[in-house]
C-alpha cells in the first residue's frame, strides 16, 4: 500500500499521514504492519493539473485551504523547472499481513 507521507522531497512536503496511524488503523482491522518506510511516487503534473488544483484549493473550506496553501506554493515554484511535468511525491510504502 502507498499513502502520502509528511516527508520533504525536493521541496515538496505533502500533508500526509503520520506513521503511527498505520499500526493503529491496520491493527484495529486485524492486520500486522510488517514494513513501513518512506519512498517516492512519480507523478505528472501538467499545467492543467496545477490550474485544477489551484481552483479546488481556492474554493475549499478554510481548514483545507490553509493545509494545501504551502503545497500549492511549493508546486507553483517547481512547475516551470519540471522535465516532462514529472514530480516525485513523498509517500509511505506499507506491507501488512492479515492475521486471521
Amino acid at each position: 500500500m502507498f499513502e502520502f507521507s509528511p516527508h520533504n522531497v525536493n521541496g515538496i512536503q505533502w500533508a500526509g499521514i503520520p506513521a503511527d496511524n498505520f499500526d493503529r488503523a491496520l491493527g484495529a482491522g486485524g492486520w500486522r504492519v510488517d514494513y513501513l518506510g518512506a519512498t517516492t511516487y512519480q507523478a505528472r503534473f501538467l499545467p492543467q493539473t496545477f490550474d485544477a488544483m489551484t481552483k479546488v484549493v481556492s474554493t475549499s473550506q478554510d481548514e483545507m485551504l490553509e493545509r494545501m496553501r504551502p503545497l500549492m506554493q511549493q508546486l507553483n515554484v517547481l512547475q516551470p523547472l519540471l522535465q516532462d511535468h514529472r514530480v516525485h511525491l513523498p509517500v509511505w510504502a506499507v506491507v501488512a499481513t492479515r492475521l486471521d
